[in-house]
């Protein structure tokens, strides 16, 4: 598993920043935690997409454009799809 961080999100592309790259073409799960910071609750969403691109991030770490190809399903936020 690897954490990484949105840097963008739009309707069919999200930006991630993390430590180690994942190459490009390769399909992954990919699962969403949203915690508002006033709330002891997170709202999970999760699919299934494919890595466009991946490139250094300035000094450190790298980031990689993810395709979305349909919306996300909320899932419950302590469950794995691993």
């Amino acid at each position: 598993m690897l954490t990484a961080l949105s840097e963008n999100v739009s309707a069919h592309v999200i930006l991630l920043r993390a430590e180690a790259p994942i190459p490009e073409k390769t399909r992954l799960s990919l699962a969403i935690v949203v915690k508002p910071a006033s709330s002891t609750k997170a709202t999970r969403l999760a699919d299934i997409e494919r890595v466009l691109r991946a490139e250094r991030y300035r000094t450190n770490g790298f980031v990689m454009a993810v395709w979305c190809s349909r919306p996300f399903r909320m899932t419950h936020p302590d469950s794995r799809d691993d």
